[in-house]
């Protein structure tokens, strides 16, 4: 996991390691057994929905007194291309020859066509969210299948 609380560049996380060597080994282990590994980005719900989000002032009361909520996003929520974790993770699998779905810009896309790719009250995928994901699965393993 990846926290903007973190260095905002993936490759200077400090579990970027594990997860550089975790894929270099297990990729190495499928291989050898002739089984293809598929590596999927889906990124949060922050990532995907704050272009389209208003975070506006509430007023909550409560016994003590009136408290305002106000919500903004996280500073460096908007990384360059460079410092998306995405990024590392293609660089990576272009490595070592891993097939790589990111699946950002898809869910993006509709999101911004005011579809809901997230559930409201959740940070899980929705139905629609899970099906766009499928479909991306889907197709890259049939390109895999394909002489």
């Amino acid at each position: 996991r990846f926290e903007m609380a973190f260095p905002p560049n993936a490759s200077a996380h400090p579990g970027w390691p594990v997860v550089e060597y975790s894929l270099a080994v297990g990729s190495q282990l499928l291989k050898e057994k002739t089984i293809q590994l598929v590596v999927m980005m889906i990124p949060t719900k922050l990532r995907v929905m704050a272009p389209f989000s208003d975070f506006h002032e509430i007023q909550l009361s409560t016994e003590d007194r009136p408290v305002t909520v106000k919500h903004t996003l996280p500073p460096g929520w908007n990384l360059t291309p460079q410092q998306r974790l995405a990024t590392q993770l293609q660089n990576l699998c272009d490595r070592l020859e891993v097939p790589f779905i990111d699946t950002t810009q898809a869910l993006s896309e509709r999101a911004a066509n005011g579809e809901l790719v997230y559930q409201t009250m959740d940070t899980h995928l929705s139905p629609l969210g899970h099906e766009i994901v499928a479909d991306l699965l889907s197709t890259t393993l049939e390109g895999l299948a394909s002489p």
